[in-house]
This record gives structure tokens, C-alpha cells and sequence, in this order.
């Protein structure tokens, strides 16, 4: 956060909802709000009203976060590590995530342009579409209809038990 405490920035307040671990960072800027465990409704209340997410993860299974930030209409910056840039393709700001000064100007840049945070909300609504439980279900079916039409018949077909010897030892 020192990196981004540049006297020509904008006035912004920085929002942390992260591990209780990191909550001595609240005491070092008046701008940075700890804000710890949120409910659901909290959480989207946040996204909605943010600038933008800055998601720095080096470690990330899938990005949830991020999508989730996308899915309420705020604009992405993101590490360009990991799983990252695979599940948030064009729709977020990468910064390198070991390079606080990168990371810093990217938040510096989203902060000051507006044309930019509307394509990054536009292109994370876009995004997170393809993540959608009915695009997902129908993924899923075509994907186990291509395999029971690409197993041998013999695999493919169940074994069925006839009804008369049904429930007889």
C-alpha cells in the first residue's frame, strides 16, 4: 500500500476484506478500512460500490473473488499469475504481482479512467456469463453424451435387472 500513497493520486479509501491476519495494515493509513468477515449482502454492497477489486493472489485454485466482483458490476485488477488470467481472460487490468510499483500504477490508471473502468465493468459482465449454472449443467450433459457415444457398446450399455427377479435374494 506505500507505493500507492503517491501525493498526486486521488483521494480513495482502500477496502480490505481479507485475513484477520493483515489487519495491522488498517493502522498505518486513515484511507485503509479493515473491514474483515462480511455477510453475502455486505460483500455485494462493497463490489458495487467499489472503484475497482485488486485481486494481487499469486496462489489461486480457480478465482472466485474475482468473478464474484464481476458478477456485481466492478471493474477488475488482477494478478497475472496462476489460474488467473485463464478464468478472467480480457475482462480484468493485469498487474505482475510481485512488482508493487505495476500494481500500483494499474490502480492509479483504473482510478483516473473512467472509459476504462466502463469496459472493464462491460467485459466482466460478459466474462462471468460463462460461468452460469445452466451454461455449466448443459456443458456437463454434452460432455457426458459424448462420452457414452464414444464408449464401447459393451461399456455403454447399463446392466438391468429384470423385474421379476427384483428384490429376491
Amino acid at each position: 500500500m506505500s507505493e500507492f500513497a503517491w501525493p498526486h493520486r486521488p483521494a480513495a479509501t482502500s477496502a480490505l476484506f481479507a485475513d484477520p491476519d493483515l489487519q495491522h495494515l488498517a493502522c498505518r493509513d486513515p484511507r485503509i478500512r479493515f473491514l474483515g468477515r462480511l455477510s453475502d449482502a455486505e460483500l455485494i454492497s462493497q463490489y458495487q460500490g467499489a472503484v475497482a477489486f485488486v485481486f494481487p493472489s499469486l496462489y489461486e485454485g480457480f478465482g472466485i473473488p474475482p468473478l464474484e466482483a464481476q458478477a456485481c458490476g466492478c471493474p477488475v485488477l488482477a494478478a497475472n499469475a496462476a489460474s488467473i488470467p485463464e478464468v478472467l481472460q480480457g475482462s480484468a487490468l493485469y498487474f505482475d504481482p510481485l512488482d508493487v510499483s505495476h500494481m500500483a500504477a494499474a490502480m492509479q490508471r483504473v482510478l483516473v479512467d473512467a472509459p476504462l473502468r466502463n469496459a472493464l465493468r462491460a467485459q466482466g459482465l460478459h466474462n462471468v456469463q460463462r460461468f452460469s449454472w445452466d451454461l455449466s449443467a448443459q456443458r456437463l450433459s454434452q460432455r457426458i453424451d459424448a462420452l457414452l457415444e464414444s464408449a464401447p457398446a459393451s461399456q455403454s450399455k447399463r446392466h438391468v435387472v429384470p423385474e421379476s427377479s427384483a428384490g429376491k435374494p
